[in-house]
């Protein structure tokens, strides 16, 4: 039997996006060896668990034969038919829709928090952080900016 919770799904995209995000932005030689044994796992009565485990072993390594090599098992097992930039325009587009801000909202709400800083009103800049934090929007800041993100 399959179990399902919302857990399972939250951290299935978590680690699908940790593989996204590890693909290359251009292809380059692969790991020869990595590919023989990709397909010793397939040969092994479709060793899904070991070969899902070299993935993110390749994932974990910033190299580019390592990526070429997760962008090329993973194609084989149907992972990355989007392609990485349109996987993480439709991940940015759906969390948006789901947290019920656009981005343009989130830059108003940003500069309103900017002005409250500048103002030393913390409290209302703080209250706007964490405004945004409930809907779902990590913000960043460092020296003289501010940058964020949709969790």
């Amino acid at each position: 039997s399959i179990s399902f919770s919302e857990d399972a799904i939250i951290k299935s995209e978590v680690a699908y996006t940790r593989l996204v995000q590890a693909l290359p932005d251009e292809l380059s030689d692969t790991h020869p060896d990595v590919i023989v044994q990709f397909k010793k796992f397939m040969d092994d009565d479709f060793n899904t668990p070991r070969a899902i485990a070299l993935l993110f072993d390749l994932a974990s390594k910033s190299d580019s034969k390592s990526a070429s090599s997760l962008f090329e098992i993973g194609n084989i097992l149907g992972l990355f038919a989007s392609g990485k930039a349109q996987f993480l325009v439709e991940q940015q587009s759906l969390k948006a829709a789901n947290s019920g801000l656009s981005d343009a909202t989130v830059y108003e709400l940003l500069t309103a928090r900017e002005q409250a800083r500048k103002n030393r009103d913390y409290q209302t800049a703080d209250q706007i952080r964490d405004d945004l934090m409930a809907h779902g929007i990590v913000l960043e800041d460092s020296s003289g900016s501010t940058s964020w993100h949709r969790k």
